[in-house]
């Protein structure tokens, strides 16, 4: 059996990796966390003003989980969400964007992954799938790069095989509206980085994770329930803080930061500019990986560098 089921997380995992779970191999302990709220008490929503803007236009952070509180929208989200003209995505959300982006994490002929992560790591990976859900293993994978199934195993720990993610639910909702609807970024530009990584790096993500999943299983703790928590809060500090304490600072993890969050960053700001330019008598709503727009480089403050 293939799984296919993360196609749509594939394309939006950025927005976790590295500064929200911290799965590179140098994690092995859980994040402290605090008990989930009920409901979003604050917005990841910024408004862009000044320069030649003339309507209204937001940077709204997501994260890409499919709990049902996650998914329902502050009302100051809603209500820009609900009276935007154009809506916008990191990725190709659309049932063609996601068959185009299989070939990028199809591994070559001839590659195999349970060669490439060993016995070791295939028998461990193979305890924490069955928790997640039973039916799968590592051999289920088989068609995938290592990197992919490093997501694959975020997409089963944070949603389920069945989980529609909060990105995902707001793209449906507005083919629904029939709003304009657009994306920031090519396959490439999102997956092309990963695909550079050695065999060894990929390796270790799928290592660190698995380490991760086991440690938050043996502390009965939520995977991710640091981000989960800060999130519902609208706490940009919180947040910030939980990425610190997910990472240790390794020449790894910079250059997975680099090549998922800060050169993206800079990309997609563009292309937002760009598209409020042309379109200066619509309204924007851009839904990214709150990481996207939080800390040093983010995408809020390229536009501020740019004087919005």
């Amino acid at each position: 059996m293939k799984a296919w089921f993360s196609i749509v997380f594939l394309l939006l995992i950025a927005g976790l990796v590295p500064t929200v779970c911290g799965e590179t191999v140098e994690q092995t302990e859980p994040i402290k966390q605090t008990k989930p709220l009920g409901q979003v008490k604050q917005a990841m929503l910024w408004q862009v003003k000044g320069l030649q803007i003339k309507q209204a236009v937001y940077l709204f952070g997501t994260v890409h989980y499919s709990q049902a509180e996650i998914k329902q929208l502050h009302p100051k989200a809603e209500a820009a969400f609900v009276a935007s003209d154009w809506f916008y995505t990191e990725a190709d959300l659309s049932w063609r964007g996601q068959e185009k982006a299989k070939q990028y994490i199809i591994r070559p002929k001839g590659g195999s992954l349970l060669k490439s992560l060993g016995a070791d790591a295939v028998a461990a990976a193979n305890v924490e799938l069955k928790i997640l859900s039973p039916n799968l293993e590592v051999k289920d994978f088989e068609h995938q790069r290592t990197w992919a199934f490093w997501t694959s195993l975020n997409y089963l720990a944070h949603c389920g095989a069945d989980g529609v993610t909060l990105d995902m639910q707001l793209w449906n909702r507005a083919e629904k509206a029939g709003k304009n609807i657009h994306f920031l970024e090519s396959n490439d530009d999102q997956m092309g980085g990963l695909n550079k990584l050695s065999a060894a790096e990929q390796k270790s993500l799928v290592i660190g994770f698995v380490r991760h999943l086991k440690a938050c299983r043996n502390n009965k703790e939520r995977v991710g329930g640091g981000l989960y928590t800060a999130y519902l809060e609208g706490n940009e500090k919180a947040l910030l803080a939980t990425t610190k304490q997910a990472t240790r600072p390794s020449p790894f993890s910079k250059k997975l930061k680099k090549i998922m969050l800060f050169d993206r960053n800079k990309r997609m700001a563009s292309v937002m500019e760009q598209r409020v330019a042309k379109f200066a008598h619509k309204s924007h709503f851009f839904a990214v990986g709150v990481s996207h727009l939080i800390g040093k480089d983010s995408i809020v403050t390229n536009f501020q560098k740019q004087g919005y």
